[in-house]
């Protein structure tokens, strides 16, 4: 009769012990901001870095540049603005060519990385830049690639040593630590705007009579092109004046045949950041086997006509 009894009073304590530690987990959760038990994706990181610049996505491309982001993706206009500005490419994120996975969680290096190319200014030198982060505890932990970006955002004021204390380069970031590092470069970089002239109101033109070598930065196919789309191009080879893979920017204005359109190209943007205007017209003479045209796909373009 006693081992009854014990056995019943030590199975009442052991469900007791697991009653109260379902209360304690439940607490815990319900105290817990719902923000703060989630993870940022990268379709997220794209949204709020596009925010937080205020960049236009009024001209985003009919065309998708990623497989897995079509045009009806909630996050498409701000993937595509986000890699037209060079903000989050294949580079940041690592991943295959032709691919974004737009619900996959970011890290916290690679949201370094999409910071880096959001803040003005170069990176400092390898030893300078370990110099800069010996207090973060886990600095052994950063490559030597990405240290010199975590070092920029230190002086930047987007990292800050005494507040951060870890930089966790290979955790998934927090929603909490998204919204800080933000919040400090908009800071940041609203002191150097304060900072800077004002910029021209007009760009400068490109020369007339220019011959450039373009090709298309996404599939352009023939069944899906119509007039008032914004196409973009980049240079597949250096000139004189401007660097291979500058941007260009311009609308279908034209449909001159089944398999013919104009393109008015209105803008240049260098691998430095510097706009032109320009008033050009490429002929886009679709192939009549593939009907599309993909990058790597020769173009030529002479500027002003």
């Amino acid at each position: 009769m006693y081992s009854v009894i014990s056995r019943r009073v030590i199975a009442g304590g052991m469900l007791l012990l697991l009653f109260l530690a379902g209360i304690s987990a439940y607490a815990q959760e319900a105290a817990a901001p719902e923000d703060l038990r989630k993870e940022i994706t990268r379709a997220q990181l794209a949204v709020k870095i596009i925010k937080l610049l205020g960049h236009q996505k009024d001209t985003v491309s009919e065309f998708p540049f990623y497989r897995d982001v079509p045009k009806t993706h909630p996050a498409y206009a701000d993937i595509e603005v986000a890699r037209e500005r060079d903000l989050i490419t294949e580079t940041e994120l690592a991943i295959p060519a032709g691919l974004f996975k737009p619900e996959q969680p970011v890290t916290y290096a690679e949201v370094y990385r999409v910071l880096d190319r959001a803040l003005v200014g170069k990176k400092p030198s390898p030893d300078f830049s370990r110099m800069l982060l010996a207090p973060f505890v886990d600095v052994d932990d950063l490559s030597d690639q990405l240290a010199p970006v975590a070092a920029k955002l230190v002086v930047g004021t987007v990292l800050n040593p005494d507040l951060d204390q870890q930089l966790t380069p290979g955790e998934n970031i927090t929603p909490e630590d998204l919204d800080k590092f933000l919040q400090r470069l908009s800071i940041r970089l609203s002191v150097v705007r304060f900072r800077l002239p004002p910029e021209p109101e007009t760009f400068p033109e490109l020369p007339v009579g220019e011959v450039l070598a373009v090709e298309p930065t996404s599939v352009i196919l023939k069944e899906a092109i119509a007039l008032g789309d914004t196409l973009y191009f980049a240079l597949s080879q250096d000139t004189p004046d401007f660097a291979k893979g500058s941007r260009l920017r311009g609308k279908v204005v034209a449909k001159n045949s089944e398999d013919e359109y104009t393109v008015l190209i209105n803008e240049l943007k260098t691998t430095k950041g510097m706009y032109y205007r320009t008033q050009s017209n490429l002929r886009l003479v679709f192939p009549k086997r593939s009907g599309f045209f993909a990058p790597g796909d020769p173009l030529t373009l002479v500027t002003g006509k």
